[in-house]
């Protein structure tokens, strides 16, 4: 049994990645939200991309650039560079893929740092050993009557 990744794809499904110990993330989520918050001053700020994960994230990253260069807070070289990043992104990253309704994150929690995680998961590696989960009572899948 293991607790799964917290962080929402763009697309509004889960990462399903085991959880580091101790932790909401995965270790590649762990790291993403840890640079996140060691952005530089304000002043210097880049332009805040999200992770180019899937399709749907290169997309999200191509609106904040363009909206960027269009209110001149981006100047035209700088966003050169990056539209032919996202280019390369999207090249590399899989064609979207649609998620069914029961995958989608229904709830949200946030984290110490005010951000968004989807809900807590906990998944059975094997319903062989629930006689020996510990978390058995709380599962929705123990049956006490199969235990026999």
């Amino acid at each position: 049994m293991y607790k799964e990744c917290r962080h929402i794809m763009p697309t509004g499904v889960r990462c399903q990645s085991p959880v580091l110990r101790g932790g909401h993330y995965c270790y590649f989520h762990a790291r993403l939200h840890r640079m996140i918050h060691a952005r530089p001053a304000p002043n210097n700020a880049p332009l805040p991309i999200p992770m180019l994960e899937d399709t749907t994230s290169v997309q999200i990253a191509l609106t904040q650039v363009l909206g960027a260069l269009n209110s001149s807070s981006l100047d035209p070289s700088r966003a050169r560079l990056m539209l032919y990043g996202l280019q390369i992104a999207a090249q590399v990253t899989r064609r979207p893929t649609s998620c069914e309704p029961s995958e989608a994150v229904q709830s949200v929690s946030f984290d110490d740092q005010g951000e968004m995680i989807a809900p807590e998961n906990i998944v059975c590696k094997s319903s062989d050993d629930c006689s020996t989960c510990e978390e058995r009572d709380n599962c929705e899948d123990f049956d006490p009557e199969d235990e026999d």
